[in-house]
């Protein structure tokens, strides 16, 4: 269980950072939904594990967020360049 919401979470991470270069009408709805799926993982962790996992949990996700930026970025360039 432990190793599928923290996949989870950093999946979720990459979408978030990903939406972050993309745009579109729809972004803010996109950062409101993925930002709640990603409030709800930590509450989870939180709730179903110790504080120890939930303090964690926040912890990585701003580290994980750190790492996959870059490569959010060269995935929104393609994304962008295949739209035109």
């Amino acid at each position: 269980m432990v190793w599928f919401l923290s996949i989870w979470l950093v999946f979720n991470t990459f979408l978030i950072m990903l939406n972050g270069y993309l745009r579109g009408r729809l972004k803010a709805w996109i950062d409101a939904f993925l930002g709640a799926i990603a409030l709800l993982v930590i509450i989870l962790f939180f709730v179903l594990f110790n504080w120890k996992f939930g303090i964690f949990s926040i912890i990585g996700m701003f580290l994980v967020g750190a790492l996959l930026k870059p490569i959010a970025g060269y995935a929104a360039e393609r994304i962008m360049k295949r739209r035109i």
